[in-house]
């Protein structure tokens, strides 16, 4: 048997879902600049130095979309990104 839902029941479930979606960029702009603080941070501690950060991946591929512009797939166990950072920026190296 359907079931079936009033418009109002259909209007607050598009709004629970648009709430939800919102939370989401939310916890995605603060989950980046958590990633690019720490990462500025390390940055500037060792100017003009090679550096290696291990991360999870979800924190690599914040950085690296922030970097690039671009979506990142999920990267692979032990992938490496090569990033510099110029002039108070980062950018992707290919």
């Amino acid at each position: 048997m359907a079931t079936v839902i009033s418009r109002a029941e259909l209007k607050t479930e598009r709004l629970l879902a648009l709430y939800r979606q919102m939370q989401t960029i939310r916890r995605c702009e603060e989950h980046l600049a958590r990633v690019l603080a720490t990462v500025e941070r390390i940055a500037h501690a060792h100017p003009g130095e090679r550096v290696l950060i291990v991360s999870h991946g979800g924190s690599l591929r914040a950085l690296r979309r922030h970097c690039t512009g671009e979506p990142v797939h999920p990267i692979a166990n032990c992938g490496v990104y090569e990033l510099s950072f110029e002039d108070g920026a980062f950018a992707a190296i290919d």
